[in-house]
């Protein structure tokens, strides 16, 4: 026979017809200063990194930057966390770094509803990191004008704790080298 322990306390209030409840916990703002955290549970990565099937070398570096950062943080994420962007069948059911410009990954177009001109709004030398909502889940977007500047925005997210993002996008700056990348601005 099982029995269950209550202390004193848990008891009286019992007794006298009041139910205990657990703090409610507070979900996360979905917000740049709450990444990676977003993409979460416990320790673990819950999420997929997406590239373009037409994807240059820099935006696949651009999502290892971003595995590297994960990783050197401390946290855990499956083999299977890099996808193509064919292989995401059902948008709203993960959470989804997508790496690269509407014109190399049609599901960064998506969300950025742009299915026109494919560079709108990109500056040279520039890259976007945007937060945008999935249903439940969430969306982040990583992309430049070029697949350099997207490369340069996944080393912001590499060392995500040094740049201290805000808001729910950043315009990233690329330098003369990848070492040369900050954060111009911030909404």
């Amino acid at each position: 026979m099982m029995r269950k322990m209550i202390s004193v306390g848990s008891a009286l209030l019992l007794s006298a017809g009041l139910v205990l409840a657990a703090a409610p916990v507070e979900p996360l703002a979905k917000e740049l200063n709450n990444y990676p955290a977003l993409f979460l549970q416990e320790k673990n990565f819950n999420g997929y990194i997406v590239v373009g099937e037409n994807a240059k070398a820099s935006d696949v570096l651009a999502a290892t930057d971003i595995v590297i950062g994960l990783a050197n943080a401390g946290y855990k994420f499956p083999s299977s966390i890099t996808k193509l962007t064919q292989e995401i069948t059902k948008l709203k059911d993960s959470n989804l770094i997508l790496v690269g410009g509407p014109c190399v990954n049609s599901l960064t177009a998506n969300f950025m509803n742009s299915f026109g001109e494919c560079t709108e709004g990109f500056n040279p030398g520039k890259a976007k990191i945007m937060l945008y909502e999935n249903g439940e889940k969430i969306a982040l977007v990583v992309a430049g004008y070029s697949g350099e500047d997207t490369r340069a925005a996944g080393k912001i997210l590499e060392s995500f704790a040094t740049y201290k993002l805000s808001g729910k996008s950043a315009e990233v700056e690329r330098g003369s080298s990848l070492s040369e990348v900050s954060v111009v601005q911030k909404k």
